[in-house]
């Protein structure tokens, strides 16, 4: 990680901080039981705790924010590790040629990233969201995992209040941006939503308009100068024909077949995100068609679990009113005869 020690170096550099001599970081992280020979553990919450671990463990720099007991010159104290995060994530994409694209909205966020991933990963260098990494410290965490090599990010943005995707956004500075829908998420602190539309689209302001892509569909969405996907023919990219199966669902976009092995027809509309966008990077029809059908998704999202011929599904990892009535929709269109099989 040559660009980001040069990004260290100068950081600490103009707060008149030496580091030790011939400094060469290989990696970042925040778990100490990760730490390695060459690592930058950045000490956040309570990994104060265990900066002897990770010194033990051969970490190249650990970075804290409360005073050290230990006098070891790998030890450097910031006034706040999370910021610390921040700004040096910050810094290190400016000089990545990485194309970042943003993935928010109320649901589906996972989903699509995970489609967008799939689909694009075929033919560039990808990297996308670690797990659940979407917030003010999973992103800027997840932009330090990536390599000067890589050619694009799929980054999942997450929030619960205003102002945090425009944080995120500063910090990412995403080439394309994609919002899925706008739902009921998040209501304890935004109350209606109209603020959650106001929150979401607070990526937008990041992003040339020509490389959005929005939900057309959605009743807040639907009027943004964005590429817009949906059902409906005002859409640029339409999507009919739709036939579901135990597999997933054979649909068209645009007269082009497609299949996704995903059900319910907000799993299509995913996927169509990620059909726009490998069309974006020029990517070719089979090429696309090809990487969708094999696509690999994060678990607990409408996942199939066969047993002793009955059928259960996990929808479970997080549930909003709009995302439950999403899965029971699925469910109930879901044909319950597979290869002579019967499940109830």
């Amino acid at each position: 990680m040559k660009t980001f020690t040069e990004v260290l170096l100068n950081y600490f550099q103009k707060l008149n901080i030496n580091l030790p001599k011939n400094l060469e970081i290989d990696n970042i992280q925040m778990d100490s039981k990760k730490v390695e020979k060459g690592s930058l553990f950045i000490a956040i919450n309570n990994g104060y705790n265990y900066i002897d671990e990770a010194l033990k463990k051969g970490a190249e720099l650990i970075i804290c924010d409360k005073s050290p007991t230990n006098e070891s010159e790998k030890i450097i104290k910031v006034l706040n590790s999370i910021d610390f995060l921040q700004n040096i994530a910050k810094l290190y994409r400016e000089k990545l040629c990485t194309k970042i694209i943003a993935v928010t909205g109320s649901e589906g966020k996972t989903t699509t990233k995970d489609l967008i991933h799939g689909v694009l990963s075929t033919k560039y260098k990808t990297q996308k969201t670690l797990g659940n990494y979407n917030n003010q410290i999973g992103l800027p965490f997840t932009l330090l995992q990536l390599k000067e090599s890589d050619e694009i990010a799929v980054l999942e943005m997450g929030m619960s209040n205003l102002g945090e995707i425009d944080l995120l956004s500063k910090i990412a500075r995403p080439d394309y941006a994609v919002i899925t829908n706008i739902g009921d998420s998040h209501l304890e602190f935004l109350k209606n939503r109209d603020n959650v539309f106001k929150a979401k689209t607070e990526v937008l302001n990041y992003v040339n308009k020509n490389n959005i892509l929005v939900y057309g569909d959605d009743f807040y969405l639907k009027n943004l100068e964005a590429l817009k996907i949906g059902f409906e023919n005002k859409n640029d990219y339409i999507i009919n024909n739709f036939i579901e199966i135990y597999e997933g669902v054979n649909f068209f976009l645009n007269n082009e077949k497609y299949f996704v092995p995903l059900n319910g027809l907000y799993n299509v509309v995913n996927a169509s995100f990620a059909i726009a966008l490998g069309k974006i990077f020029e990517m070719s029809y089979d090429e696309i068609k090809n990487a969708l059908k094999n696509i690999k998704i994060t678990s607990m999202r409408f996942e199939k679990i066969e047993k002793n011929k009955i059928l259960f599904i996990n929808d479970a990892y997080n549930a909003s009113p709009v995302s439950m009535k999403m899965a029971l929709n699925a469910f109930s269109s879901l044909p319950l005869n597979k290869k002579g099989s019967c499940f109830r």
